[in-house]
């Protein structure tokens, strides 16, 4: 009898997704706290794993709109206050890595409604493109 074993932890790329299948022979990789912060990871590691292709860097806006849509969602399932008092931990992982990061940290975790997080949001990509010019 065959049982299929899937193999699991510090999967947060797709060549460790990779890895993991190389070395141990999984039957599949299952991915969890690797997506904190990562949504794309999960098609990142299927076209690395299925077609051969690389992961493309996601851009700063990218990130914010996943964040804007994120805690959308939540607000539907959840309610404002609930939606908000979650998504803080999921804001720092978003963000962790950014440039520029310390303050939106701290603006988006005593945010109290959609409107503010998103006029944070809004002015953080407005500044970043400001300091790149």
């Amino acid at each position: 009898m065959h049982i299929p074993v899937i193999g699991n932890g510090d999967v947060t790329s797709c060549f460790l997704a990779q890895k993991m299948l190389d070395e141990t022979h999984c039957a599949a990789v299952m991915i969890g706290r690797g997506l904190l912060g990562n949504p794309w990871l999960i098609k990142e590691c299927c076209d690395y794993i299925e077609k051969g292709l690389y992961p493309k860097e996601v851009k700063v806006e990218e990130k914010i709109k996943m964040m804007q849509y994120h805690l959308e969602q939540l607000i539907i399932a959840k309610g404002e206050k609930g939606a908000i008092l979650e998504m803080r931990s999921h804001f720092l992982a978003y963000i962790k890595g950014l440039p520029n990061n310390k303050e939106i940290k701290n603006a988006l975790c005593q945010a109290k409604s959609k409107k503010e997080i998103n006029v944070i949001l809004d002015n953080y990509v407005r500044q970043l493109r400001i300091n790149s010019l």
